[in-house]
C-alpha cells in the first residue's frame, strides 16, 4: 500500500536528477553537447573550423559522457539518499574519474601537438567538473521551480477528493433534521453554499485572516 502523506507535509524536492529517467538523461546529453557546442563556436573562425574542432573535441567528450551516466547509472540510488551537497561532489568525482582515466587511455587519440602531461589532464577534468556543476544546477533551479506547482497539484486533488464527501454528509445531516427543525435545516444550507462558494474562488487569491476566522466560524 502507498504511504500516506499529509498535504501539509513539507517534502523536500530531489534536487539531484535522477539518473535512471531517460528524459533526464536526455537532457544532460543535450545539454553537455550543446554546451561543448556554444564553447568551440566561441572560438572558432568559420565553420568548418568549427565543424572538425567538434568533431575532434567529441572524440573525447563522448565516451566521458556515457561512461560518467552509466556509472551514475549505477550510483543512482546512493545518490537520492546522501545531501545534496554530497551527491554534489560524488557526481563531480565521477566525471573527474572518467574524463582523465579515458584521457589517458584514449592516448594519441586525444594527443594534440604541444598539449601533453599533467596539465592538459587537470584542464580537462576541470572542464567536465564545471561542466557537471553547470548540469546540476540546472536540475536544481528545475526542481525549485515545479515543487510549488506540485504542491498546488496536490492541494487541488485533496480539495477534489474531500468536497464530494462533504457534500454527501451535509445532504445527510439536513435530510435527518429538515422535518423536526425545518429552520435549521435551511440555515444548514445556507451555510454549505456559503463554504462552497469560497471553496470555488481562485485559489491563488491571498484572503484576509479575519475572512478566514469568520468562515470557520
Amino acid at each position: 500500500m502507498p504511504e500516506t502523506r499529509s498535504i501539509n507535509q513539507n517534502n523536500t524536492p530531489k534536487l539531484l536528477p535522477n539518473f535512471l529517467n531517460l528524459g533526464t538523461v536526455l537532457r544532460i546529453v543535450l545539454l553537455v553537447n550543446g554546451i561543448a557546442l556554444l564553447g568551440i563556436a566561441s572560438q572558432a573562425n568559420s565553420l568548418a573550423d568549427l565543424q572538425s574542432s567538434f568533431l575532434q573535441g567529441s572524440a573525447l567528450l563522448q565516451p566521458v559522457l556515457l561512461t560518467s551516466l552509466l556509472l551514475l547509472y549505477a550510483l543512482n540510488s546512493v545518490l537520492l539518499r546522501v545531501a545534496y551537497w554530497q551527491g554534489v561532489l560524488a557526481v563531480s568525482a565521477v566525471v573527474a574519474v572518467a574524463t582523465v582515466t579515458i584521457d589517458i587511455l584514449g592516448g594519441d587519440l586525444f594527443f594534440v601537438l604541444g598539449d601533453v602531461g599533467l596539465s592538459r589532464y587537470l584542464r580537462h577534468a576541470l572542464v567536465g567538473i564545471t561542466v557537471s556543476l553547470i548540469i546540476l544546477e540546472y536540475f536544481r533551479l528545475r526542481a525549485q521551480a515545479l515543487s510549488p506547482a506540485k504542491q498546488e497539484a496536490r492541494l487541488q486533488a485533496l480539495q477534489a477528493r474531500i468536497r464530494p464527501h462533504f457534500l454527501f454528509n451535509t445532504i445527510n445531516a439536513v435530510l435527518s433534521i429538515v422535518r423536526a427543525d425545518p429552520k435549521r435545516a435551511e440555515t444548514a444550507l445556507e451555510d454549505m453554499a456559503d463554504l462552497f462558494r469560497m471553496a470555488m474562488e481562485e485559489p491563488h487569491e491571498l484572503v484576509a485572516l479575519g475572512k478566514e476566522v469568520e468562515l470557520a466560524r
